[in-house]
């Protein structure tokens, strides 16, 4: 059950036009709270965003629309902006961990929830900062879209690790190399 969730669990940038409930937003928040925090500091905040004017702002600042080629349409009816103290007093990789477990939790519980989602640090924070109007004590670290996906991904296990890992269409699908199990594991003692 959870193997298939973290492989159903993958980066979607094509969504339908149904928007996304402040409750399900608030839900995929209950999930990431529960993440493990170094000294169990708890530093993030969340800014749950479903106007459409401001999605349409943040949509325009990441490369969604012209690097993934994403229509307006079909871009996602919601983002949650993870944001935390400029003054944090933790060191950057610990930041980095807690984002990382906090982002996991908050997308595999999206993706059981049968929403899709797409992590984008493809945006100038600074900026992203500025259109949210954070009090100058606060920054914004990681943004993620959600909606309900219409994209297909698959994932293409690649034996040798010489081979191209880089993302392709193939009939309609969005195909994800990943190394296979044997490929990754370096040594066994």
């Amino acid at each position: 059950m959870f193997s298939e969730l973290v492989r159903k669990n993958r980066s979607i940038r094509f969504y339908d036009d149904k928007n996304v409930p402040f409750s399900k937003l608030r839900s995929l928040i209950d999930d990431a709270r529960l993440s493990s925090s170094t000294l169990n500091k708890q530093s993030f905040r969340y800014i749950l965003i479903t106007d459409t004017q401001l999605t349409e702002k943040i949509f325009n600042m990441t490369n969604l629309p012209t690097k993934a080629k994403v229509p307006l349409q079909n871009r996602p009816k919601a983002f949650i902006v993870m944001i935390t103290n400029k003054d944090l007093q933790l060191s950057e990789k610990f930041l980095y961990y807690n984002i990382g477990i906090a982002t996991q939790n908050l997308t595999l519980s999206a993706t059981e929830k049968g929403l899709g989602c797409i992590v984008l640090h493809s945006i100038n924070f600074d900026n992203l900062d500025k259109v949210l109007k954070l009090d100058s004590q606060k920054k914004s670290v990681s943004l993620i879209g959600i909606g309900n996906p219409i994209q297909k991904v698959e994932i293409a296990n690649i034996d040798n690790e010489t081979e191209d890992l880089t993302y392709y269409e193939k009939d309609g699908i969005h195909v994800v190399p990943k190394l296979s199990t044997k490929a990754l594991i370096y040594r066994e003692i």
